[in-house]
C-alpha cells in the first residue's frame, strides 16, 4: 500500500536587490568557468601539467582536454 504523500509547506521568499546581484554573479561565474577554457583551448599546449609535488615540481601531465573536465 502506498503511503500518503506528505504536504510540505512552500515558502515564497522575496529576493532583495543584494540577493539578485549575488545570484547573477554566481550564474556569471558558472558560465565563465566553462567559457574561458573553451575560448583558450586552441592556445593550450598538447600536454599540460595536472599535478604538482610538494616542492612545486610537475609530477604528472595530461592531454589538454583535461582542462574541460572538473577535477575531483
Amino acid at each position: 500500500m502506498m503511503a500518503k504523500k506528505q504536504l510540505k509547506p512552500k515558502i515564497a521568499l522575496d529576493l532583495t536587490l543584494t540577493d539578485r546581484l549575488l545570484e547573477a554573479l554566481a550564474a556569471l561565474f558558472a558560465i565563465l568557468v566553462v567559457a574561458v577554457p573553451i575560448a583558450y583551448y586552441g592556445e593550450l599546449p598538447e600536454r599540460i601539467p595536472r599535478h604538482f609535488d610538494i616542492a612545486g615540481q610537475v609530477d604528472s601531465h595530461g592531454p589538454k582536454h583535461f582542462v574541460l573536465i572538473v577535477n575531483r
